[in-house]
């Protein structure tokens, strides 16, 4: 289970949800690129579009195999 939060949010929206999903699921949480504890660069684009393809991204990376995703 892939935990991504809204727009002007961060992971900490998902601090009573994740240990619960957590019993039965690999749960990931993460911060989107420009919210909560991660890095944003001020040329970024930081529109849905763009973060949308930051997910792919990060999906890839984490190596995430047909993740269910919560938002």
């Amino acid at each position: 289970v892939l935990l991504v939060h809204g727009v002007g949010a961060s992971q900490y929206c998902w601090r009573l949800l994740a240990p619960l999903l957590a019993v039965k699921y690999h749960v990931t949480v993460i911060d989107l690129p420009g919210f909560g504890q991660s890095s944003k660069v001020i040329s970024a684009n930081y529109d849905l579009d763009s973060q949308g393809q930051r997910l792919v991204e990060i999906i890839r990376e984490l190596k995430l195999i047909k993740p269910h995703l919560v938002g």
